[in-house]
């Protein structure tokens, strides 16, 4: 996922993005991505603080 990411994102999987429903995040889709040692594509999520 490092490789995704710019200099100052936070990428995760949905996993941690449902986790942090309610937070004071925002979390936006990233896009689908093949991860390494994981079988299938995946979505992932960026996340940025809430405005």
């Amino acid at each position: 996922m490092l490789a995704l990411a710019g200099g100052s994102d936070v990428l995760m999987t949905a996993t941690t993005a449902d986790l942090l429903e309610g937070s004071n995040l925002r979390v936006e889709p990233a896009g689908t991505h093949e991860l390494k040692g994981l079988a299938g594509a995946r979505a992932i999520f960026r996340a940025s603080p809430a405005a």
